[in-house]
């Protein structure tokens, strides 16, 4: 969390943000970033009485923030999370796999990428 946490610090602006879909708030202390929305962890959006009430919350926060970046932690628990988005860049910033960091597309690190790629 930590290594990853200032490689975010360093590849955002200091007005982006990024979401973290898993548990680890320790990115969002790492990287000195506030999170974009109240619900830090993603079991309580899995299963349970407020699941679709906090579902739609983190929806509606991450509409208006817009992050640029969204790490998935992968192991444990979400070894079988989608890879693929439309508007989403894989990008590897972790060489044990525990997290996968994606960067929209439309952002200006996303269209410098696949500008470079091309």
């Amino acid at each position: 969390s930590e290594r990853l946490g200032r490689q975010l610090d360093a590849m955002l602006e200091q007005n982006e943000a990024f979401y973290e879909w898993g548990s680890e708030t320790g990115l969002y202390f790492y990287s000195k970033r506030r999170p974009p929305t109240g619900v830090f962890y993603h079991f309580p959006l899995l299963a349970g009485p407020l699941a679709q009430e906090l579902s739609q919350r983190v929806y509606d926060d991450l509409t208006k923030v817009k992050p640029k970046v969204l790490v998935v932690r992968q192991r444990p628990p979400l070894d079988s999370t989608e890879t693929e988005h439309p508007q989403l860049l894989p990008v590897l910033a972790d060489d044990e796999g525990f997290f996968a960091v994606y960067i929209r597309k439309s952002s200006r690190m996303g269209e410098s990428l696949s500008s470079k790629s091309a």
